[in-house]
């Protein structure tokens, strides 16, 4: 065999390797050539393409297996660019559908020669899908609490901050990129001692159950405290000591109760002073003129009609203030006379109290409420009522409620006056209320300077049947 044989033999050999090798690795060998469109595929081309290399004989046929979208870049690509490419040059990745219809990711790096007069496009397709669908399965937890509205964040075990998301960034009120090799105790608004406490209470509830729960106040970055359920975990299968800290945000839930036990301490002191200064005075003094009555009956003398008539009118103002102070803390005429009934002695005695008008507008149906579910309507009317009574210079207040037709209930509460901060309390607990039973609240503005709340509250077991809406007017 000549030399030449021996050459073009070994050359085959090779040949035959080379593609085998491109083949194992999901890669392909091209060459376009740029004035007729031609494409050749020396080496593993339906490999990695699927389809066979003959029906991919020019550029037009090759894009028209391209995703729509992609055609651009891959026609760009596929063509290459003139010179030799930089240290680190950009490799496209482009869509390509198989004859399945199977979407293939494939990356194209390619290269502009001139040879004999004409411009060629060379290359090489690598298919990449498997490594792109493996790297988004890793992606895909990271991504998962990247999007979490609670914040979580890894701490190494001297306390530093190795990761978080952006919820933890919100929540400390700091540009995320400030926050990593922090201390997580930079944003602890407890004593150091307390501190010290809790991290080995966390320690130790890890090792016995595997996860500590517990509240943490935040110390943000602007001076406030946030305030967070959190719940700790050692990430397991790491070789350094990695704590792991879920935390959501409870600021507005505690607020809330310490709003509401505000508001319980002072109606119980104002409830110790009805019945101290007010009943328990009515009594004593009850009790003075029945004993001077007994007195002058045991000496023989007659019953004395005035003071018979005094003890009466104190024994029936006794009653009425006792009942005063029974339906402020427990409307029982609900039991009675249904939600209207409780909303009408609300409102008479809130005039007792101020000088307003007041009137009430309240559809049959909604007035015959009662049971636990009135007694929620009425506690939410009284909230609305104490935002609106908090405004200055208020003279005027109006209430409406109504079913409406997808079984819901809607109380409207507007007044005039000027709005005052000091009801925020009444108005986050009026939203805590409606939350417990499904219900929402949002503004009201009823023109020539009145405003006012709208709540609507779906019904027990709503979507049994669809009532009728009456012919009530609704708040402009």
């Amino acid at each position: 065999m000549s030399g030449r044989s021996l050459r073009e033999a070994g050359n085959e050999r090779w040949q035959r390797t080379l593609e085998g090798a491109l083949r194992a690795s999901g890669q392909s060998v091209y060459e376009v050539d740029l004035q007729e469109g031609a494409l050749r595929w020396p080496l593993a081309g339906d490999t990695v393409l699927g389809h066979p290399t003959a029906r991919l004989a020019n550029l037009g046929q090759w894009l028209d297996c391209v995703h729509p979208e992609d055609r651009l870049l891959a026609q760009a690509a596929l063509v290459g660019s003139s010179g030799t490419p930089g240290p680190d040059p950009v490799v496209p990745c482009i869509r390509f559908l198989d004859p399945s219809g199977a979407t293939r990711w494939l990356e194209v790096s390619s290269l502009r020669e001139r040879r004999d007069g004409r411009d060629f496009g060379v290359g090489m397709l690598v298919d990449v899908t498997a490594r792109r669908e493996a790297a988004r399965h890793r992606e895909f937890p990271a991504s998962v609490l990247r999007g979490l509205r609670e914040a979580v964040v890894v701490v190494d075990g001297a306390g530093c901050i190795h990761w978080h998301n952006a919820a933890f960034a919100a929540q400390c009120g700091l540009p995320g990129e400030l926050l990593v090799s922090r201390a997580l105790a930079d944003f602890c608004c407890a004593a150091e001692a307390r501190r010290i406490e809790q991290q080995q209470d966390i320690r130790d509830a890890v090792r016995r159950r595997g996860a500590w729960q517990g509240r943490v106040d935040v110390r943000r970055a602007d001076g406030r405290i946030a305030f967070t359920e959190a719940c700790v975990t050692l990430l397991p299968g790491t070789h350094e000591e990695l704590w792991v800290h879920v935390r959501r945000d409870v600021t507005e839930r505690v607020e809330l109760e310490e709003a509401a036990v505000a508001a319980t301490r002072a109606e119980q002191r104002q409830l110790g002073l009805e019945l101290h200064d007010r009943l328990g005075q009515e009594l004593a003094g009850t009790s003075m003129l029945v004993r001077t009555l007994r007195n002058a009956m045991a000496a023989g003398g007659p019953p004395d009609p005035q003071l018979l008539g005094d003890v009466e009118h104190l024994l029936q103002g006794a009653v009425a203030r006792c009942r005063d102070l029974a339906q402020g803390v427990s409307p029982f005429l609900i039991a009675d006379g249904g939600l209207g009934a409780a909303i009408e002695d609300l409102l008479a005695r809130t005039r007792r109290g101020a000088a307003l008008e007041m009137r009430a507008g309240l559809c049959p149906r909604t007035a015959r409420l009662d049971g636990n579910f009135g007694y929620h309507l009425f506690r939410i009317v009284q909230l609305a009522l104490a935002t609106l009574l908090h405004r200055e210079g208020v003279s005027r207040i109006d209430l409406q409620a109504w079913h409406e037709e997808d079984d819901r209930v809607a109380l409207a509460l507007v007044a005039d006056g000027r709005r005052d901060a000091a009801g925020g309390a009444d108005l986050r607990m009026l939203a805590h209320r409606l939350a417990l039973l499904g219900g929402t609240w949002e503004p009201l503005e009823a023109g020539q300077g009145r405003s006012g709340v709208i709540a609507m509250v779906p019904l027990p077991g709503a979507g049994e049947a669809r009532p009728t809406r009456p012919p009530l007017a609704r708040p402009a």
